[in-house]
């Protein structure tokens, strides 16, 4: 009930919320249902939890961030335009963006019911290793590193994990300011709630 009172607020038409945000906020539901299907496809196909399993952590996690980007990019552009979103306007204008942000959605989803008849395994790499370190790399180096584990995190999932955290700060704080563009003291209220 408090993330659909966050909504709510967001939704309220008198706080004149930037759709893009709006849009931001809802598609979280997508972020959490995500975690519960890609869990229970860890769960049942490899027997293990979704943290370790990089392939279908990191899917599900881009999904966070593009929630966290669409609120922040919302947010921003009322600040930078110094102007609220006109009462009564319609998500018409972020279709295009609605629209990609969906199909991702649903790349998340269709790549973890097929990912496995496919052959890929639970320790499978998100992005298929792109950004990964070459393991000679590790080898070749100096200092006395150990060979990662079969379930290390890639360096694109923790690069999701590290990003979010800022991104959600960095919305927090523009929720913030929303509240002297508005004049409406009750989005420093929902900052607290965030």
């Amino acid at each position: 009930p408090p993330y659909l009172l966050f909504l709510y607020f967001l939704g309220y038409e008198g706080n004149r919320c930037p759709k893009t945000a709006q849009f931001g906020a809802q598609f979280l539901l997508l972020f959490v249902v995500s975690t519960v299907l890609t869990g229970i496809v860890t769960k049942g196909t490899y027997s293990s939890s979704l943290a370790d399993v990089d392939w279908l952590h990191g899917g599900a996690e881009a999904l966070l961030t593009t929630s966290n980007l669409f609120l922040g990019f919302g947010l921003a552009g009322a600040l930078s335009s110094g102007k609220m979103e006109p009462a009564g306007a319609g998500m018409e204008g972020t279709r295009p963006q609605r629209f990609a942000a969906l199909a991702l959605a649903v790349t998340v989803f269709g790549s973890a019911f097929a990912g496995p008849q496919l052959g890929v395994e639970a320790h499978s790499p998100f992005l298929f290793g792109a950004g990964a370190l070459p393991a000679d790399l590790l080898a070749a180096s100096p200092l006395p590193l150990h060979v990662e584990p079969a379930n290390a995190l890639s360096i694109p999932t923790w690069a999701i994990h590290f990003s979010s955290v800022f991104e959600y700060l960095f919305a927090m704080g523009m929720v913030w300011q929303m509240a002297a563009l508005s004049g409406n003291e009750r989005w420093k209220g929902l900052t607290w709630g965030m």
